[in-house]
């Protein structure tokens, strides 16, 4: 037993040391006050692409799309919270490590600033 757990706690860490990933990255990347295409350009080089963009409607956001990724409602919530308008918003799906699974997601000002962004971790 001792012979075995030898053998495969390299094997973990390896594994494991997956969970540092380019999702965890690209968040820090991110600041608030850089452009949507400089913001694209960081993403896509993490190799991450885009899965859904929305602009905001003249009559403002709807409080959901029933959607499992329910972009709609979440800007809506940011546009309540952070007090100001979000013109635009864009989901990502990121995945981590071997099975990890999250979400991106980024919401700009009316100049086309970043205003906001979280990762949200699904596993």
């Amino acid at each position: 037993m001792k012979r075995l757990c030898t053998i495969l706690t390299p094997f973990f860490f390896l594994v494991l040391g997956g969970c540092v990933t380019n999702d965890f990255k690209v968040v820090e990347a991110l600041k608030e006050g850089i452009t949507q295409a400089e913001a694209k350009e960081i993403i896509t080089s993490y190799g991450f692409t885009i899965e859904q963009s929305i602009t905001r409607p003249e009559k403002g956001w709807p409080d959901t799309d029933e959607s499992f990724v329910n972009l709609p409602g979440r800007v809506k919530r940011i546009e309540e919270e952070k007090r100001s308008i979000v013109s635009k918003a864009e989901y990502y799906p990121v995945s981590h490590g071997m099975v990890g699974f999250g979400q991106l997601f980024l919401f700009y000002d009316e100049e086309g600033k970043l205003l906001y962004h979280y990762r949200r971790q699904i596993n």
